[in-house]
């Protein structure tokens, strides 16, 4: 059997796409500082501003649940490079053109393409990382995702201060292609760079977690025992996290009053949060939450709903307390995120012998979370005031927070009667 061996080489490629899936977050995080530019420039309501998220991220949900097949024909490397590139041609237009559809049609290229980026990625580093070492590799790639929302913050709010809203879409869009082609050139296989050949257990894995996959349809697997739950709580989780994302920075301005460049950077402490429960994420489970991955997710959305709520309580303390709050509920939520998306995912799959069907719907379910909260947002919004807004966000908090109890409640059960059943 071959072995992974110790080569630099390894740690510049997780460098490399670190790099290309936390740029891709320059093709999302613009559009929540500009909607108020939107609003004003096409004179629509929040409702129509808030179906912009649909256009953006319900292809996204689509495509990675149905266009898995482009990887295995065409390869990861050229299919996550050309989606980066494709996304970053769209993104750029959308500034260029006058017209509301236009922007819709834009915005759904620009998520279509980005729909496998996070199981390319995967599939790469797979073939870097020897099996004992791949916890540590995912858990750096993680943080990708909430130090690139940070990082494409920053840009947009600096872009945005210095020229017309128009215009920061090619901007932004610039480093997301750079790194396609970066992507395209480097992001090769150890066997392409005449490192190693394939490990076979790898590939022995793989066949058969394809077979096992390809027995279930996405119906069996949500009649599998669990899987509803931990489905229904990843929709909320995800709902929570992708509306603040994309609506803090307007929250802030209409509901607080922040200027436009301070509630930019604002939003970001929640993203900073995220960062650092993806690093702390197994610390806590260990240490606090019995090391029982069911209990941390019910627990850490019970938080994240604590200090949400005294987030909206905190209106007359500043920014200072603003942004330690929203720092504290987006370190919980990203950790009831990583737990549903990974290693619970991961066990219920080895479990029910069908590991790449259950992540695959557990993921897609929590895309779908993403979709809806656009409309939800912008209907509250308009319906109740922006007041109603982060309230609404503590209710689907805390509708996961259930699901995810009973999940536990479910899994404890089984867990004593096979206990029982071992000792008879």
């Amino acid at each position: 059997m071959a072995v992974i061996p110790k080569h630099s080489s390894r740690y510049l490629i997780l460098a490399l796409l670190w790099l290309a899936y936390s740029s891709s977050y320059l093709l999302r995080k613009p559009l929540a500082l500009v909607k108020t530019h939107m609003m004003s420039e096409f004179r629509v309501d929040l409702t129509i501003i808030g179906f912009l998220d649909v256009a953006l991220l319900l292809p996204y949900s689509v495509f990675s649940l149905t266009i898995g097949w482009l990887a295995d024909s065409f390869g990861a490397r050229m299919v996550l490079g050309a989606g980066l590139c494709l996304g970053a041609t769209s993104f750029a237009l959308i500034g260029q053109v006058s017209s509301l559809n236009s922007i819709f049609f834009l915005l759904f290229v620009t998520g279509a393409s980005q729909a496998l980026g996070w199981p390319t990625c995967s599939s790469i580093l797979t073939d870097w990382f020897h099996h004992s070492e791949r916890n540590s590799a995912f858990g750096i790639f993680g943080t990708s995702a909430f130090g690139g929302s940070v990082l494409a913050t920053y840009l947009a709010v600096y872009l945005l201060e210095v020229m017309q809203w128009q215009s920061i879409f090619i901007y932004c869009a610039i480093i997301p292609g750079a790194c396609g082609l970066l992507v395209i050139l480097l992001a090769k296989s150890p066997k392409e760079y005449k490192l190693l050949p394939v490990d076979s257990d790898d590939q022995d894995c793989k066949d058969k977690l394809a077979k096992s996959s390809e027995s279930l349809t996405f119906f069996q697997v949500m009649k599998l025992q669990l899987l509803p739950e931990i489905c229904f709580s990843i929709v909320c989780s995800k709902c929570v996290r992708y509306a603040v994302l994309l609506w803090l920075p307007m929250f802030l301005q209409k509901g607080l009053n922040y200027s436009t460049m301070s509630a930019g950077i604002g939003s970001t402490a929640y993203d900073i949060g995220g960062v650092v429960g993806s690093l702390l994420n197994d610390l806590l489970v260990r240490y606090f939450f019995r090391s029982n991955n069911f209990f941390a997710s019910y627990m850490t959305s019970i938080l994240t709903c604590v200090f949400l709520g005294l987030f909206t309580m905190s209106g007359h303390l500043g920014i200072s307390m603003h942004m330690i709050l929203l720092f504290l509920a987006g370190l919980f939520n990203s950790a009831t995120d990583i737990l549903l998306t990974g290693p619970i995912a991961a066990d219920l799959g080895v479990q029910y012998d069908a590991r790449v069907a259950v992540s695959g719907v557990i993921n897609g379910m929590g895309s779908l979370g993403a979709v809806i909260q656009g409309p939800i947002v912008g209907w509250v919004g308009t319906t109740w005031g922006w007041t109603a807004v982060v309230p609404c966000l503590i209710i689907l908090s805390a509708v996961g927070a259930l699901a995810s109890f009973r999940a536990f409640r479910v899994q404890g059960q089984r867990y004593h009667l096979d206990k029982m059943a071992a000792e008879t």
